[in-house]
């Protein structure tokens, strides 16, 4: 047998991030890496958009606006897969690293 390419990696790495849907709701998912190891793993980066109400002034917190404001950011989130077999073997919060 032989080994998955690149796009059924991340079609893997999709599919299980959905298949997380209840408990991790992905909203906005877009690819942003890939990469082959030497030791026959894919690594795939998908990041998703996570809402997040913002936090207000004190007075906000006694009087609510109307509609709160809502803070988006990407999340980015690394899966490392079996190339042999398509599985995918973990899924990790990954920090961003500021470029100097």
């Amino acid at each position: 047998m032989g080994e998955i390419d690149v796009k059924a990696a991340v079609h893997a790495a999709i599919d299980y991030l959905k298949g997380l849907g209840e408990l991790l709701p992905a909203r906005g998912v877009r690819l942003e890496e890939t990469e082959y190891d030497d030791s026959g793993f894919w690594l795939i980066t998908l990041s998703t958009l996570d809402e997040a109400p913002e936090l207000g002034s004190s007075l906000d917190l006694l009087i609510p606006p109307s509609r709160p404001a809502i803070h988006t950011q990407r999340r980015y989130r690394l899966f490392r897969i079996d190339a042999r077999t398509g599985e995918v073997k973990s899924m990790k919060v990954r920090p961003l690293e500021m470029i100097e």
